[in-house]
């Protein structure tokens, strides 16, 4: 796995160091036969706006998609729940947790299943409501949306310290809510589950 190192770490795209971990993004697999070379640089770290700009961003994005849409054949753990424009969304039973994936923007959000509604509800009320500011904190880990222009913004902070930052332009807050709400109904039945078998499990 590879390892971030401030000012060390160079990105694959421009070459030269990347000062801050909530500056760069980690690529993801693509298959060597969509493009042998670019394959190669797959979990390497490339600045964010570097990404934004890179004639091949597009193309990788949508390997990258292709490639993860084969993951419910090869690994049973992994299901399925929603995938629509090089986004997916992954239900983990190893983890018991949603993974969103959106690989236009090399944006991960991590859904686990017991706090899962107040996050889903969070980015809800965000895309919903222009100009407003939000935050959610998670024990130690707070994300935090501002709109900037039409965008919205979206930090993570871990013990206050800056993790990760990415803008989700105005041209995906529709895929992004529409995702959401199928996992937030989905998130809602397998609760309501959990909650029949305990009451069961109670039972003399």
């Amino acid at each position: 796995m590879p390892f971030f190192i401030p000012n060390r770490t160079k990105c694959a795209i421009c070459h030269q160091p990347i000062e801050n971990r909530f500056e760069a993004a980690e690529l993801p697999y693509i298959d060597p036969a969509a493009s042998s070379w670019l394959s190669q640089l797959a979990r390497n770290f490339v600045h964010r706006d570097c990404w934004n700009t890179w004639e091949n961003a597009k193309f990788y994005a949508h390997a990258a998609f292709d490639l993860a849409k084969k993951a419910e054949n090869q690994n049973p753990s992994f299901k399925i729940e929603f995938e629509a424009d090089e986004l997916i969304v992954f239900w983990v039973a190893a983890l018991n947790s949603y993974q969103l994936k959106d690989f236009n923007l090399l944006a991960t959000f991590e859904l686990p299943l017991e706090s899962s509604p107040a996050i889903l509800n969070f980015l809800i009320s965000v895309l919903s409501q222009p100009e407003i500011t939000e935050e959610y904190q998670f024990e130690n880990s707070i994300w935090k949306a501002r709109w900037v222009d039409a965008n919205i913004e979206l930090t993570l902070f871990e013990d206050m310290e800056i993790i990760d930052k990415f803008l989700l332009p105005k041209d995906r807050h529709s895929i992004w809510l529409a995702a959401v709400k199928v996992i937030l109904n989905k998130v809602t039945e397998k609760l309501g589950e959990v909650a029949v078998n305990q009451n069961y499990a109670m039972l003399p």
